[in-house]
Order: C-alpha cells, then sequence, then structure tokens
C-alpha cells in the first residue's frame, strides 16, 4: 500500500461517513488516519483523514507450541518502536480483548505473555 501511495498510484480518499457505517456494518470502526503516514517527499495525506478501520488479528493453530507463539508475541511487543519506523500503523497493535471481543481463544502462548509476573 505505501508503495501504490508513494508512486501515486493510488488515491487517498477520506470516508466521513465512518461512524455512520458502524451502526450497519459493526466489523467497522471509525479511525483517522494521521497525516504523513505514507512518507514520501511530501506528507501523505497532507491532512489527517476520517477512515474506516477493521480488527486485525494475528491467529495461531493451537497445534503451535506455547513457547513458539510466547516467543513471537515477546518479539512484536518488544520491537513495536522498530515496527512503527517500518509501518507507522504497528503503533495500533495491542493485545487482544478478553472480555469477549474475539470469536477466536486466546493461545495459551500469548496468554502467558500477556499474564506474565514481570508485566507492568
Amino acid at each position: 500500500m505505501q508503495k501504490l501511495v508513494r508512486d501515486a498510484k493510488a488515491t487517498i480518499v477520506p470516508i466521513d461517513r465512518a461512524a455512520a457505517l458502524k451502526i450497519q456494518y459493526p466489523e467497522f470502526g471509525s479511525a483517522i488516519l494521521p497525516k504523513g503516514v505514507y512518507q514520501g517527499n511530501t506528507a501523505i495525506p497532507a491532512q489527517d483523514l476520517p477512515t474506516i478501520s477493521v480488527r486485525r488479528i494475528l491467529v495461531a493453530n493451537h497445534r503451535v507450541s506455547t513457547e513458539a507463539i510466547y516467543e513471537l508475541t515477546k518479539t512484536i511487543y518488544e520491537n513495536r518502536q522498530v515496527l512503527m519506523n517500518k509501518m507507522p500503523l504497528a503503533n495500533e497493535i495491542s493485545p487482544p480483548d478478553t472480555n469477549g471481543g474475539s470469536l477466536l481463544p486466546l493461545h495459551l502462548g500469548a496468554a502467558n505473555y500477556y499474564n506474565r509476573s514481570d508485566r507492568l
């Protein structure tokens, strides 16, 4: 997407009615695409733009080892700044909603990371 936008092969269109769309399509959320999120010679977009958002989740098969998923989750969170430098939307990475907001169960490895005792 970034390459398409930077090479002027794609146009970013604001979606002013994002909040209203959520009423009909609950899977959508409203969000702001920040000015300059796509790096280039000029700020792309040139101003903050309203848009829709969709939740993205990382899923793993339950057969993947607890240790592997723990380490993957740890690596993602401990390197968020590096990820954000490459992809600003990585700022949106957050723990899953464990209050019934997800249709999928949390992998034990990820749960172990989120519930670790050294967590701030």
